[in-house]
């Protein structure tokens, strides 16, 4: 049985439980084809009314599946990390908290996925 595409993963964190999801966005202009393709990462712990939402915006030297690479990839010229990994996740979630992010405040916080990318990649080494 296949995951339904976006359904929100379950990660347990001691006695805490997060969900997870990656989404897929992009512009398609008048002329065809596509723009501004993005990967986001939507972190809420279960019971918390915030969320945390992290992108990851391709372009120069930032790659992101654009019908090359494969759904949850994003990467640079240092490496790839795969954002369908619990792993990857737990790595974000960590960044997240350690910068700030508290759970029971509301409105979701945005966070740059490139400025975390370093971090997470030695999270998950």
């Amino acid at each position: 049985m296949s995951r339904r595409s976006g359904k929100a993963r379950r990660l347990l964190v001691g006695e805490a439980a997060y969900r997870w999801s990656v989404r897929h966005r992009h512009h398609v202009p008048d002329a065809g084809g596509y723009d501004d393709c993005t990967e986001v990462v939507t972190l809420r712990r279960d019971g918390a009314r915030g969320a945390v939402r992290v992108s990851f915006a391709g372009g120069p030297g930032h790659y992101v599946p654009d019908g090359i690479l494969h759904s949850g990839a994003v990467g640079t010229d240092e490496g790839f990390l795969n954002l369908h990994e619990p792993g990857t996740a737990r790595a974000l979630l960590d960044e997240a908290l350690s910068r700030g992010w508290d759970p029971d405040v509301p409105s979701p916080l945005l966070l740059d996925g490139w400025a975390l990318f370093t971090a997470v990649r030695a999270r998950t080494a």
